[in-house]
């Protein structure tokens, strides 16, 4: 393979070393703000170009490094590819996202972002593929206890939003309209899909590594960069800003669950779903125009620093705070 850094025949690790995640980490977020601020490349792809550079970069490192891709776990492998049940996930999310776009507020919001996000329909058919395999390759069934505390994680924050008074719905000024739980069907099963091949592919299976090796100090370095990618690539909010903070404490749970479960799917689902819940009811459309109302309520931020340190908490016992970072980079220098 002309394009490896490491030399044919090498030990695949599945992790890379800490200097080429590093470099990785750059190249992620330099990809996307050129991507971004490229006008051709933006009116082809639309606003989905930045993220979806996010997968490009991350299966050029990975395969560059003799390693997997990871978008299923390594465990629990099924005998044979279950042919029925993997055809029957796309079909499922696609009827997912039919049944909440029959709303009349889901169907004209989401066919203005659609407009605005071309780039995303291709990373929503490409993650539909990709939980396909991972079904019909592995047996989830021993996975069934992480995807119920994805979900619950998930919602948790925004059902303390609502408990403390959150009103965030935009169209409740005159002539708008919300998408509500309509919208949070819709976006549930597109998001789920999209980030499982560009924010989670990215953040955590190629800068955090093998989960199995993954620590608390590498979760934390990954959520820096996720969290940084949105005020370096997009440029609208401050480095230093509560929406900024809130991405940092979603990619570290998000993070955790993906080292505790060892599987990029589940981190796909917690973080698919709360970004749909908050997508649901904070975007509307008014006098045909789409309205999008300030960020997650400061209940909903606390909730998810309290999750986040419990996942550190946990990662930290089971895992240690630096010893696999440690083992990580003595076992790049033994390759």
């Amino acid at each position: 393979m002309v394009w490896s850094v490491l030399p044919e025949g090498t030990l695949s690790p599945r992790s890379s070393p800490l200097w080429i995640r590093l470099a990785a980490a750059g190249l992620a977020l330099f990809a996307s703000w050129w991507m971004w601020h490229t006008a051709m490349v933006r009116n082809l792809g639309g606003s989905a170009v930045a993220a979806l550079s996010l997968g490009v970069v991350a299966v050029f490192v990975l395969r560059g490094t003799h390693q997997p891709l990871g978008l299923w776990p390594g465990r629990f492998a099924r005998k044979r590819f279950w042919l029925p049940v993997a055809v029957a996930m796309p079909i499922v999310f696609a009827a997912l996202i039919a049944l909440g776009g029959a709303s009349d507020a889901v169907s004209d919001v989401a066919r203005a972002v659609v407009t605005e996000n071309r780039g995303a329909v291709v990373l929503v058919i490409a993650g539909g593929i990709a939980w396909a395999f991972g079904v019909g390759l592995v047996r989830q069934r021993p996975y069934a206890t992480w995807y119920g505390t994805a979900l619950l994680c998930a919602a948790v924050p925004v059902m303390a939003g609502w408990l403390t008074g959150w009103d965030p719905v935009p169209g409740q000024t005159e002539g708008g309209v919300t998408v509500g739980i309509a919208g949070l069907v819709f976006w549930g099963a597109a998001e789920t899909a999209r980030v499982l091949v560009s924010e989670e592919l990215a953040f955590r299976r190629m800068l955090i590594g093998a989960p199995e090796r993954g620590g608390v100090l590498l979760i934390v370095g990954a959520a820096v960069v996720a969290a940084a990618w949105v005020p370096v690539v997009f440029g609208d909010a401050p480095l230093l800003s509560p929406v900024v903070f809130h991405g940092f404490l979603v990619a570290i749970v998000s993070g955790g669950l993906y080292v505790l479960s060892r599987s990029l799917m589940v981190a796909a689902l917690y973080h698919g779903i709360y970004l749909a819940a908050l997508v649901s009811f904070t975007i509307g459309m008014v006098d045909g125009r789409l309205l999008y109302a300030p960020a997650a309520p400061t209940a909903s931020i606390i909730a998810t620093a309290v999750i986040a340190a419990s996942v550190s908490a946990v990662v930290g016992r089971r895992r240690g705070w630096i010893g696999q970072l440690v083992e990580e980079q003595s076992h790049a220098a033994g390759d």
